[in-house]
């Protein structure tokens, strides 16, 4: 739906007379709410004024599409004899590319996760970014975070071996506890951080052993913690609304816009509906989808894993409620759809979710920092098991543990190939692209 009013404005065509059905793309993720390759189909249909394909190579697609920010971070941090943390400072620049839309909102990400989730009681940080001639920037998966923790994680790591503590122990003294708050000054929406330390420590010391016992001066065996997380939402703004119809064979209908670039959005619109339904005990066959059409579909906002599971989410269960309380008779039983067309009850019902549900939601403040824009919080810890070749520098990652908290899951098989897919990019952020130390 935001890409319609980017390619109305680009090629002079009133929004009412466009219309987007977007193909399953797979692992586009974040990138592919920036509009440009609709825009060039749709320049190449306004002037033709034919059916057009716009299909490029891999080397043309790579140039072509968005790429997550290069950064520049420079920061130091402190702790006192206890090894608590007692400051923070920190300084990001990031390069956006040629276009500037959606650089306002990534610069805010290494402002709020620096330092996540840990106990900091005094920071001071500045956030930059500029457009340049490189590849436009675009929100890839987390966008800004993975920029954050690169530094902050490093720091954490250089302050515990300057202190003397071990890396995992050091983590475990200064991680937010409840009662505590974040760099902006608000508490952290949930405190799972006790928790998930427990569950990764056995895996921890398992790792620290086994590093000794086969570490040699060809190959050297290496141990890397880092916390992780993001937001979940657009901000204190965000909306998403879905339509559920009961049809005459007793099916049901939703209508959504969470379209599957990459995080599984079919299954978890499924997973969310069936959820909202339970009352009626419907299964799986029960349910069809229609997705992607924004003739058909109403406006569901942007398509992300945790966003979308939590907007579309509380969408679809206020639609569903709507539905239910239409079908529900006096006696506590439902209508099937002969009897609700019958007594003349309407068969079709739209939910709309807002974030202005969640009470004190604020933005950012710019030059403070200060601020909570987002209603919760998702969290991961990683821990990484990795050998070097030291007469080659050629690095292999052997094992990677990640521990996680995402709420409620929808669907474990979705929720661990998020989890994959993202050890595989974080694998490929470290070792396989551009890195200058």
């Amino acid at each position: 739906y935001s890409s319609l009013g980017r390619v109305g404005d680009s090629v002079g065509v009133a929004k009412d007379k466009l219309r987007i059905i977007l193909n399953p793309t797979g692992g586009s993720f974040g990138w592919s709410t920036n509009a440009g390759d609709v825009c060039l189909a749709a320049a190449a249909a306004v002037v033709t004024k034919m059916p057009i394909a716009l299909s490029m190579s891999y080397e043309e697609h790579q140039h072509f599409s968005g790429k997550r920010c290069p950064s520049h971070s420079n920061g130091r941090v402190a702790c006192d004899e206890n090894g608590l943390l007692t400051a923070a400072e920190f300084d990001y620049g990031l390069d956006h590319g040629a276009y500037s839309w959606g650089g306002d909102d990534l610069m805010t990400k290494p402002a709020r996760f620096a330092f996540f989730p840990y106990k900091v009681p005094n920071v001071a940080g500045l956030v930059r970014i500029a457009n340049t001639n490189h590849n436009y920037g675009v929100a890839y998966r987390s966008y800004g975070s993975p920029q954050a923790y690169t530094l902050s994680e490093a720091l954490m790591d250089m302050l515990a071996e300057k202190a003397g503590i071990d890396p995992f122990e050091f983590r475990w003294r200064n991680i937010a506890r409840p009662g505590d708050t974040n760099i902006n000054s608000y508490p952290f929406k949930q405190y799972p951080m006790e928790e998930m330390m427990e569950k990764m420590r056995p895996f921890y010391e398992r790792a620290v052993r086994e590093a000794k016992e086969h570490d040699m001066p060809e190959l050297r065996r290496g141990v890397g913690l880092s916390w992780g997380g993001f937001n979940v939402s657009e901000g204190p703004t965000d909306s998403a609304t879905v339509t559920l119809e009961l049809n005459p064979d007793d099916t049901i209908t939703k209508y959504d816009t969470w379209q599957d670039v990459g995080q599984g959005g079919d299954v978890g619109s499924l997973m969310v509906t069936l959820e909202a339904l339970k009352p009626l005990g419907v299964t799986p066959d029960r349910i069809k989808l229609v997705q992607n059409d924004t003739k058909l579909c109403p406006d569901s906002g942007m398509s992300a894993a945790s966003r979308s599971h939590y907007m579309n989410g509380n969408a679809s269960i206020i639609a569903a409620e709507k539905l239910l309380d239409a079908m529900r008779k006096p006696d506590g039983t439902y209508r099937t759809y002969a009897e609700m067309v019958q007594e003349g009850i309407p068969t079709r019902h739209t939910g709309k979710y807002a974030t202005i549900a969640t009470p004190g939601l604020c933005r950012l403040d710019p030059n403070t920092g200060i601020g909570d824009p987002t209603p919760a919080f998702t969290y991961a810890l990683n821990l990484a098991e990795v050998e070097v070749d030291t007469r080659t520098g050629k690095a292999r990652v052997i094992r990677f543990t990640c521990v996680d908290e995402v709420g409620k899951v929808g669907n474990i098989d979705a929720v661990n190939g998020q989890a994959y897919g993202g050890i595989s990019h974080s694998i490929g952020f470290a070792l396989g692209e551009t890195m200058t130390t």
